[in-house]
């Protein structure tokens, strides 16, 4: 696969060796992984290690042979900067949008804005739903998540952070509350008596159906 390890510290000698200090031997940090295409340099001050330069070269090229590669510096940019630059593509009614901003600025950009994208996880947003709960009712919630999805699932699909984590399984909205149904076979504002079939004393002609409430009443 393409990519390597530079040593910006040692350079190697007669004998094979990284030996030979470099000119910027003590000057900055001394790995720099490279040469992956699509993928931007990376210093590192350490070799080996999970955060050292061995272990990023081969995450860039196992990711970015599958296309799935985001480099985590694209998602330092804070929360409140990248609403900016996705606000300024949206289109639609001037007054809708007007009312979505504010909302969005007064409920999302103010307590999460301080946040880089790649820092937002999911007990921010536990906490953050908490708070929501304390001024805002279910349903307005649950626009307020929709916006910061939104929001977020751009960033995911402008290469910025992998994954939305307002779409964890174990995280979500409140649910607003359930209308009262009416009562089985029962219509809002209907009488509750029922039309039967009432023998009578005569022929089956003069039979005739008569309310259930009555026939109830006649037997107290």
């Amino acid at each position: 696969m393409p990519g390597y390890i530079e040593d910006r510290w040692y350079k190697k000698g007669p004998d094979g060796k990284r030996t030979i200090p470099t000119e910027r031997h003590g000057q900055g940090k001394r790995y720099k992984v490279t040469g992956i295409p699509g993928v931007r340099s990376r210093s590192f001050a350490g070799l080996t290690g999970p955060q050292g330069a061995k272990a990023w070269l081969a995450k860039a090229q196992h990711e970015s042979s599958k296309g799935e590669f985001i480099d985590p510096r694209s998602g330092a940019i804070l929360l409140a900067d990248y609403f900016e630059e996705y606000w300024a593509t949206r289109e639609g009614d001037p007054g809708t949008l007007e009312g979505q901003q504010q909302s969005i600025r007064k409920h999302i950009v103010k307590p999460l804005g301080h946040l880089q994208l790649n820092a937002i996880k999911v007990p921010h947003l536990r906490q953050w739903l908490k708070d929501l709960g304390k001024e805002l009712g279910p349903g307005t919630i649950g626009l307020v998540w929709g916006y910061l999805s939104t929001i977020l699932q751009a960033a995911v699909e402008d290469e910025r952070i992998a994954k939305n984590p307002c779409r964890a399984k174990t995280i979500g909205p409140p649910s607003p509350p359930r209308r009262r149904r009416p009562a089985p076979g029962r219509r809002s504002g209907s009488s509750p008596c029922r039309p039967v079939w009432s023998p009578g004393s005569g022929s089956s002609s003069t039979s005739a159906w008569v309310p259930a409430c009555a026939r109830a009443r006649r037997s107290v």
